[in-house]
Protein backbone atom coordinates (compact mmCIF):
# COMPACT_ATOMS: atom_id res chain seq x y z
CA UNK A 1 0.00 0.00 0.00
CA UNK A 2 1.31 3.19 -1.31
CA UNK A 3 0.79 6.19 1.24
CA UNK A 4 -0.87 9.39 0.29
CA UNK A 5 -0.04 11.60 -1.85
CA UNK A 6 -1.31 15.46 -2.86
CA UNK A 7 -1.90 16.32 -6.20
CA UNK A 8 -0.07 19.30 -6.94
CA UNK A 9 -0.21 19.89 -10.85
CA UNK A 10 -2.91 18.60 -13.47
CA UNK A 11 -2.38 18.82 -16.89
CA UNK A 12 -4.24 17.47 -19.90
CA UNK A 13 -2.78 17.33 -23.51
CA UNK A 14 -2.69 14.13 -25.92
CA UNK A 15 -5.29 12.62 -24.74
CA UNK A 16 -3.36 12.39 -21.36
CA UNK A 17 -4.07 13.29 -18.07
CA UNK A 18 -0.49 13.73 -16.08
CA UNK A 19 -1.01 14.27 -12.33
CA UNK A 20 2.39 15.35 -10.44
CA UNK A 21 2.53 15.21 -6.49
CA UNK A 22 4.19 17.08 -3.46
CA UNK A 23 7.66 15.26 -4.22
CA UNK A 24 7.67 15.94 -7.78
CA UNK A 25 6.72 12.29 -9.33
CA UNK A 26 4.24 12.37 -12.19
CA UNK A 27 1.67 9.57 -13.04
CA UNK A 28 -0.21 9.51 -16.60
CA UNK A 29 -3.95 8.22 -17.22
CA UNK A 30 -5.90 8.12 -20.49
CA UNK A 31 -8.37 10.70 -20.37
CA UNK A 32 -11.21 8.70 -19.85
CA UNK A 33 -10.02 6.55 -17.07
CA UNK A 34 -10.96 6.61 -13.47
CA UNK A 35 -8.37 8.00 -11.41
CA UNK A 36 -8.08 6.64 -7.76
CA UNK A 37 -8.65 9.23 -5.22
CA UNK A 38 -9.04 9.49 -1.75
CA UNK A 39 -11.36 12.16 -0.33
CA UNK A 40 -12.39 12.37 3.13
CA UNK A 41 -16.16 11.42 4.00
CA UNK A 42 -17.71 15.33 5.09
CA UNK A 43 -18.99 15.50 8.33
CA UNK A 44 -22.78 14.82 8.79
CA UNK A 45 -24.64 16.79 10.86
CA UNK A 46 -27.85 15.43 11.92
CA UNK A 47 -30.81 17.81 12.53
CA UNK A 48 -33.38 16.97 14.90
CA UNK A 49 -37.20 17.27 13.26
CA UNK A 50 -38.27 18.54 16.43
CA UNK A 51 -35.51 20.86 16.77
CA UNK A 52 -37.12 22.82 13.41
CA UNK A 53 -40.44 22.77 13.92
CA UNK A 54 -40.51 19.42 12.70
CA UNK A 55 -39.09 20.55 9.10
CA UNK A 56 -35.28 18.78 7.62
Amino acid sequence: MQHPRTVTDIHRHHGVIVLTDQYGTSWTYPVNAVIPTAVPDPLHIHISTTANGGNR
